[in-house]
């Protein structure tokens, strides 16, 4: 069986891979953040910055939706990521100590898959 037709579909799958990424580098090479939000948004392109610890909590759809709160140790943090009532409610966790608590109590481990 002749497989030859496999390299040639993989060959034109990168070639064209290659030449939109050079379309769309070249394109937002020469723009800021700011423009390219305001193009796509004007297009119905969801579309936000990548941000990071230091931006994220200063994003404009971060904010109005209340996505990060103030931890009682005085840390931005984000909120409760569910919602049961109007206001996402729930105590923020502060440092145990042993002295200050008459219950024992059990540490949580919380494991992600």
């Amino acid at each position: 069986m002749d497989n030859s037709y496999l390299n040639d579909a993989r060959k034109l799958e990168a070639d064209l891979t290659a030449f939109m990424q050079d379309i769309i580098h070249g394109w937002t090479r020469e723009r800021t953040v700011d423009e390219i939000v305001e193009v796509a948004s004007l297009m119905r392109i969801p579309v936000a910055p990548v941000g990071n610890g230091e931006t994220l909590p200063e994003m404009d759809h971060l904010v109005a939706r209340g996505v990060f709160v103030r931890n009682p140790a005085g840390f931005l943090q984000p909120r409760v990521p569910y919602r049961l009532e109007v206001e996402a409610t729930r105590n923020l966790p502060t440092p145990c100590s042993l002295q200050s608590s008459s219950r024992l109590s059990v540490p949580v481990v919380l494991v992600s898959k």
